[in-house]
């Protein structure tokens, strides 16, 4: 009878290799991202996660902070076995006012024009809208930026951003549609000092004064 006892294992195929790394990197940013956002969402929250990607960081949030998630993207990167709604990237398939909070979480520069993206959020919302989006602030921010999307277009097929605004850009939009802006920061670089900073916005849904009568 034959052994390897003493011989060294049978090396890895790269693709098997590759495919541990990029599951680690997922789990490791979902934890992340759920970490940041947990404070603003309540236990039973109705939220729409807007641009959903691989739908880890709505498992979290459904399973660990007991909101009731609905994710929803324009294609189907999903790695999880939740349900998944595809739209067309202009209407969204829900009535007025339905959510506590609607999720964009580093989708936003994705969208070709994201006003008619944050004016539908703001429909069916009747909280606040939570978006987080890259700090670009600088050539260092601009070419990592770049980079990482570049990686994420070659390893997922996920398309390269349309654009790369300065947080400011991000913030007058909002004003501009009428949201109230209750906290804008830094909340750190989802992939270390190789990536972009990264900002949360946090804008709230105005409220509507009861006619007189």
């Amino acid at each position: 009878m034959q052994t390897n006892a003493g011989n060294p294992p049978p090396a890895k195929p790269a693709k098997a290799e590759f495919s541990r790394v990029d599951e680690w990197v997922h789990r490791y940013r979902a934890h992340w991202t759920y970490k940041r956002l947990r404070p603003w969402l309540n236990h039973g929250d109705r939220v729409l996660s807007l641009g959903a990607g691989d739908c880890r960081v709505d498992s979290m949030l459904a399973q660990e902070a007991g909101c009731e998630v609905v994710s929803v993207d324009v294609q189907d990167f999903n790695e999880t076995c939740r349900p998944l709604i595809l739209y067309d990237g202009t209407r969204l398939p829900f009535k007025d006012g339905v959510f506590d909070a609607v999720l964009i979480i580093f989708a936003l520069h994705h969208a070709e024009d994201p006003r008619p993206v944050l004016m539908e959020a703001q429909r069916v919302c009747r909280r606040r809208l939570i978006v987080f989006e890259d700090a670009i602030e600088g050539q260092w921010d601009r070419l990592v930026f770049r980079g990482f999307h570049r990686f994420l277009e070659w390893s997922q097929g996920i398309p390269r951003p349309h654009h790369e605004w300065p947080p400011a850009r991000w913030s007058t939009l909002a004003t501009e549609l009428g949201l109230t802006e209750r906290w804008q920061g830094v909340i750190g670089r989802q992939m270390g000092y190789l990536a972009s900073r990264n900002i949360a916005f946090v804008w709230e849904i105005p409220t509507q004064p009861t006619a007189c009568r």
